[in-house]
């Protein structure tokens, strides 16, 4: 390696002529007290008030999925259903709903639209192409889901109300596991406890604020598109999509704080 200062001054360097700093993620961590701190009480103290708050955020869930059944007027309602853990009884929501029969025209339906998407697929850009793998993915669940409904309609055992309430119990899980997540890698990294605490409750409050949202939207989907489009809804557009906000409103916190560089 070439001992010259010089070369250290420019290897650090950017095009532009300022110096390259090096990446948080790549220092040694000094682990500190306010470290261990954070770790070890600031994450499970947002678990204890999440479980504190839980039976009043449940009474807020089911009033806002009510009140959206009504004004879409679908021909819903929301159920709460008591699960006792052996720790603590806490209510799942789901929303019970008779979808749209599926009948021979409704099935030649879906399944003409699936072929034309496939094959729209192909005009696509080289830009547009994770478009187009999202699109075909989407087409082959839903190509698998008219093969079975084909052969065993009445053999589905899942309605709507357990599309929906399995789908909040999976919500749930998350809630709990977002600080614990952000403990073993967010605040290694910041060492404001403000910023700590901000990013949890930013994260916390978007999955808090959308619980209603996507069970009535799930709902009314499976509604208008009947047991067809449901899987399809539940494994890409359900714990998925919330596993992919978690990931985006993880990448936005990290960049709190960050120097800009024009």
């Amino acid at each position: 390696m070439i001992d010259d200062p010089r070369f250290r001054r420019l290897r650090l360097q950017g095009y532009r002529g300022e110096q390259i700093a090096q990446h948080r993620a790549l220092r040694h961590l000094l682990v500190s007290w306010r470290l261990w701190f954070s770790v070890l009480f600031v994450a499970p103290a947002w678990i204890v008030a999440y479980v504190l708050a839980f039976p009043f955020l449940v009474d807020w869930w089911a009033a806002c999925c009510a009140f959206w059944i009504r004004h879409l007027q679908l021909p819903a309602s929301v159920v709460r259903v008591p699960l006792d853990t052996g720790v603590v009884v806490f209510d799942r929501i789901g929303i019970e709903l008779v979808p749209a029969a599926i009948t021979l025209r409704l099935w030649l339906v879906h399944a003409v639209a699936t072929v034309a998407a496939f094959l729209w697929t192909f005009r696509f850009g080289e830009r547009r192409l994770p478009l187009a793998y999202l699109v075909r993915i989407v087409c082959a669940l839903e190509a698998a889901t008219l093969a079975y409904f084909f052969f065993f309609e009445a053999a589905f055992p899942y309605e709507v109300l357990d599309h929906t309430r399995d789908f909040f119990g999976f919500t749930l899980f998350l809630h709990i596991v977002v600080p614990l997540l952000l403990a073993g890698t967010y605040y290694l990294l910041e060492r404001s406890w403000l910023r700590q605490l901000a990013a949890t409750a930013v994260i916390m409050a978007y999955y808090i604020a959308v619980v209603p949202f996507q069970l009535v939207a799930h709902a009314g989907l499976s509604w208008l598109l009947s047991p067809l489009g449901m899987p399809a809804l539940y494994l890409l557009f359900g714990p998925m999509m919330n596993v992919l906000a978690f990931v985006a409103l993880y990448s936005w916190v990290v960049t709190w704080g960050e120097p800009e560089t024009n």
